[in-house]
């Protein structure tokens, strides 16, 4: 039998396109990290916040700022948290904070999530006191559990 030979102008595949099939190779994320995840996504959610306003009040003046002020703050919350994590997570599988602490969201078989199952994941982080369901001896939290997901390490910190 004759091998195909290598195409040297085929594009390369991107690292962190191709999450490890081999499940005994995932290494899920530890409690330390998630907790990093947490404190760097609201930091980060609070500029992306910020960022929604100050553009809304650029491109659309006093009447889209009178808008924004209009919905109840509990309601606004509830939309940018939404569309910041589905936004992140639905395309590249990781928030900013997750770029940073070099870690990923896969579903349980090592694939990339739809974007139904970020959706849930997403929305399930409503959940009252879910923020600390992953503090445990097992980091997966009621978010992951219910979303069939779990967060790994793609590369270590100093890498």
């Amino acid at each position: 039998m004759s091998q195909e030979p290598v195409n040297p102008y085929a594009a390369p595949e991107a690292a962190g396109d191709a999450i490890n099939t081999d499940l005994s190779r995932l290494e899920p994320c530890n409690s330390d990290r998630r907790l990093i995840n947490l404190f760097l996504d609201y930091f980060c959610y609070l500029v992306f916040s910020l960022s929604i306003g100050l553009a809304a009040g650029f491109i659309g003046g006093e009447a889209a700022v009178d808008l924004l002020n209009s919905i109840p703050n509990l309601l606004l919350g509830f939309i940018i948290i939404t569309i910041y994590f589905v936004m992140f997570e639905a395309t590249t599988g990781r928030s900013p904070a997750k770029y940073l602490t070099g870690t990923k969201v896969v579903t349980l078989d090592g694939k990339k999530p739809g974007f139904l199952q970020i959706l849930i994941r997403t929305l399930c982080r409503f959940i009252p006191f879910e923020q600390f369901s992953f503090l445990g001896k097992n980091p997966r939290g009621w978010h992951d559990k219910i979303s069939k997901t779990m967060v790994v390490r793609v590369r270590d910190l100093q890498g």
